[in-house]
C-alpha cells in the first residue's frame, strides 16, 4: 500500500501489519500510527501539526484602498480583495505582517474578473518586499480560475497579502481571494 499525504510526512510504503512512523517534513511534528489489513486498507491515527507559533492576521496592517475597492471572506487564512473600477493604474491590496518564524506560506487562490481579460486588472501576491504574478492572463466577463502555491519561502517580519492592479481602469473589476493560507 503506497501512502502520498504531502501534509507533514514524505510518500512511503506501508507493509501489512501495524506501525508508525514520524512526521518528516520541516516544519511538522507529530507520528501517524497506522493498521494496515488484508485488503490494502490502513487505518490512520495520529497527526503531523505544523510547529512555530500561533499566528493571528491583521489583514488591515497595510492596505490601498480606493475606486470601489474591498476586502471580502476576511478571516485567520483567508482574504480576498476587490481591484479598483473607474481609475486606471491603481493598486488594491490587503496586507498583514508574517510572523517572525515564517519560512514558508501555502494557499489556494481564486481569481475572477468582470474585465475583457485579467491582463486590464492582474492578481499580485506581496510578500519578500516583491510583487509576485499570481494570475495575469485568461479570458474575462465572470471567469474564475484556481491555482494553489505551495511552501513558497518567505522572509519572517515581512508583508504578505493579494493585489490587484488596475491599468485600464474601468470596464468591470478584478477580484482575487487567498484561501487555505498556511504559514510556516
Amino acid at each position: 500500500m503506497v501512502l502520498d499525504l504531502s501534509l507533514g510526512y514524505s510518500g512511503r510504503t506501508l507493509g501489512f501489519g501495524s506501525g508508525s512512523f514520524t512526521c518528516d517534513t520541516a516544519g511538522y511534528t507529530g507520528t501517524i500510527s497506522y493498521n494496515c489489513n488484508a485488503q490494502n486498507n490502513p487505518n490512520l491515527s495520529g497527526s503531523c501539526t505544523a510547529s512555530g507559533g500561533s499566528f493571528t492576521p491583521n489583514w488591515y496592517a497595510w492596505t490601498s484602498v480606493g475606486c470601489s475597492t474591498y476586502a471580502y471572506d476576511v478571516s485567520n487564512n483567508s482574504i480576498g480583495v476587490v481591484g479598483p473600477n473607474g481609475c486606471g493604474s491603481q493598486w488594491s491590496y490587503y496586507f498583514t505582517y508574517l510572523p517572525s518564524w515564517a519560512t514558508r506560506v501555502s494557499f489556494s487562490y481564486q481569481y475572477c474578473t468582470d474585465d475583457w481579460n485579467a491582463s486590464y486588472d492582474p492578481g499580485k501576491l506581496y510578500v519578500n518586499n516583491t510583487w509576485y504574478d499570481v494570475f495575469t492572463s485568461g479570458y474575462g466577463y465572470g471567469s474564475c480560475y484556481y491555482g494553489n502555491w505551495t511552501n513558497f519561502g518567505v522572509q519572517g517580519g515581512t508583508a504578505f497579502g493579494p493585489g490587484i492592479y488596475s491599468t485600464d481602469g474601468g470596464y468591470g473589476s478584478g477580484r482575487l481571494k487567498f484561501y487555505n493560507i498556511v504559514v510556516q
